[in-house]
């Protein structure tokens, strides 16, 4: 019997792969609104210095703030700007400070401008290469428009710069875990949480940091506090339930999706893979009953993965569970492919059964609707060729043996069944007993296949056998 949990370790790396991201709520959070547009204070010296009459607008600017007027305030500071570059008292022009067109960004992000917040922020940094909060700042607005590989560096260097902000090293963290680069991860999240334990966000980028590192008890017990937190997050019960897999600790997982299921949030990957689950547990009739959950969930079924999964039940000879499966799978509208494909699914429990006859029928069906299919040209070919040994008479065993050679030569020239076809043709001249027209087709299928070691020592056994008849057909020859 084979083990799913190969399959089911691909859902561990997808996790840590694709991390969830930073909920859009911390982004219009009062705590994280105060950081962006904070004080309009000067913080000396990563921060450059401001004129009195500067720092009076600043102040005049900041009570417009504080009632919400953005626009005026916006106003007052460009007139200001406008009027230094342009003095009409016959006074010399000149720039303002980098502070200033920090103050304006802010005013440009109030007013949902971004673009020309982003300008504005780029212009103080040049004015001033070390302006802390423009650096942070300029992280945060990339941030929010989930471009965090443009954050990345703004976000180091206000930290270099000395930014000590649970949304910074947050942001950071999500940043890393983004590039699968989860021990910088993790680092960051971890001061992240210690400014911040109550912070979601940072407590799933924990979680998700030491999975992705493999950490699996650390990570599924921050996974458990979120989830007594908030129940009804199927994300945080996938991820848990990851957290599981990777131990191989495959009842806890199926508790997981369980959950999920009696909530009525389960979605059909996850009933499928709680159907995967049991399977691998040797329950077939709860498969069943998690697969038959998960066609049942989806609007349009994925026929392709209907049929895998028929499949899997097959492989694990849960025979009956299949025949169930299939009666549901036959009603879902089908491609030829499709059918095809669902046809030799079938063949696999008509064969389970022992029932020859049908296994003939559902592969002539098979035939019948793709002709040109190699993969049923040579499951033919192999079925009347395994038959022919069961033969009960010298003209059926022949008749089987020339329908085998014949889909044999048909599927040879698909260069992805030509090594099976080619020893297929092999196999029916041994049945005949005829090696020395089998060594040619049998060299050709190793041609196609140079790796295949159990192929070459059969080759070389064959050849035997033909020199032997080689030489015994001389001597006839010779005697005659």
């Amino acid at each position: 019997m084979k083990s799913v949990l190969l399959s089911l370790a691909m859902i561990i790396t997808v996790a840590g792969a694709r991390p969830i991201p930073v909920s859009a709520a911390h982004f219009r959070s009062e705590d994280f609104i105060k950081q962006f547009t904070g004080s309009y204070g000067i913080l000396s010296p990563v921060e450059p210095r401001v004129t009195r009459q500067e720092n009076e607008i600043l102040a005049e600017v900041a009570e417009q703030f504080a009632e919400g007027k953005f626009s005026s305030a916006e106003s007052k500071l460009i007139d200001f700007i406008n009027l230094k570059k342009n003095p009409v008292d016959g006074s010399e022009p000149s720039e303002v400070s980098p502070a200033l067109i920090f103050v304006l960004g802010n005013l440009y992000f109030q007013n949902d401008r971004p673009q020309d917040a982003e300008r504005a922020y780029k212009l103080a940094i040049k004015r001033f290469p070390k302006f802390r909060r423009a650096f942070k700042n300029l992280a945060m607005l990339y941030a929010m428009d989930d471009k965090y590989n443009q954050a990345l560096p703004y976000l180091k260097e206000a930290i270099q710069l000395g930014d000590s902000s649970h949304s910074s090293f947050g942001l950071l963290g999500y940043c890393y875990l983004s590039n699968e680069k989860a021990l910088a991860a993790e680092g960051a999240y971890r001061q992240a949480y210690l400014l911040n334990s109550d912070e979601r966000d940072w407590k799933l980028g924990l979680a998700q940091a030491l999975l992705m590192q493999e950490k699996w008890d650390e990570s599924a017990a921050l996974l458990t506090e979120l989830i007594n937190e908030n129940p009804d997050n199927p994300q945080l019960w996938l991820q848990q339930a990851n957290c599981f897999l990777g131990k191989e600790d495959t009842k806890r997982a199926a508790y997981n999706f369980e959950v999920l299921r009696f909530k009525g949030i389960a979605d059909a990957k996850t009933l499928t893979l709680l159907g995967n689950i049991y399977m691998d547990q040797e329950q077939p009739e709860l498969a069943l009953n998690a697969y038959v959950a998960s066609l049942e969930a989806q609007k349009t079924p994925d026929v392709d993965d209907a049929i895998k999964t028929a499949n899997i039940l097959v492989e694990f000879e849960a025979v009956e569970q299949a025949k169930a499966y299939l009666a549901k799978v036959e009603k879902l509208k089908m491609s030829v492919d499709q059918q095809v494909e669902k046809l030799l699914v079938e063949k696999g429990v008509a064969l389970a059964e022992s029932d020859s006859k049908k296994v003939e029928e559902i592969l002539l069906n098979a035939y019948g609707l793709q002709q040109g299919n190699s993969k049923v040209q040579v499951q033919l070919a192999d079925f009347y060729l395994t038959t022919s040994k069961e033969a009960e008479s010298l003209e059926e065993k022949s008749n089987k043996l020339k329908n085998a050679s014949m889909y044999y030569k048909l599927a040879k020239s698909d260069e992805a069944y030509t090594s099976k076809a080619y020893l297929g043709l092999g196999r029916v001249e041994v049945a005949r007993e005829k090696y020395i027209d089998a060594v040619p087709y049998l060299t050709k299928a190793v041609e196609a296949d140079q790796s295949n070691d159990s192929l070459k020592q059969y080759v070389r056994r064959v050849e035997r056998f033909a020199d032997r008849q080689k030489k015994a057909e001389e001597l006839n020859k010779s005697q005659s």
